[in-house]
């Protein structure tokens, strides 16, 4: 019984794990897109300000 819940903890806690690290990751590849998208529309700016 005692095995069942520390493997209980040890899969609760690569899950929590896991989450946080796909947030993470969620979040930066969100940021890099934003990031890109908001350089290309200030390049088209300048290229329509020619």
């Amino acid at each position: 019984m005692a095995d069942r819940t520390h493997l209980g903890r040890i899969g609760y806690l690569l899950g929590a794990i896991t989450l946080a690290v796909m947030m993470i990751g969620g979040a930066v590849i969100t940021n890099h897109l934003s990031a890109a998208n908001a350089q290309d529309a200030a390049i088209s700016a300048t290229e329509q300000a020619r």
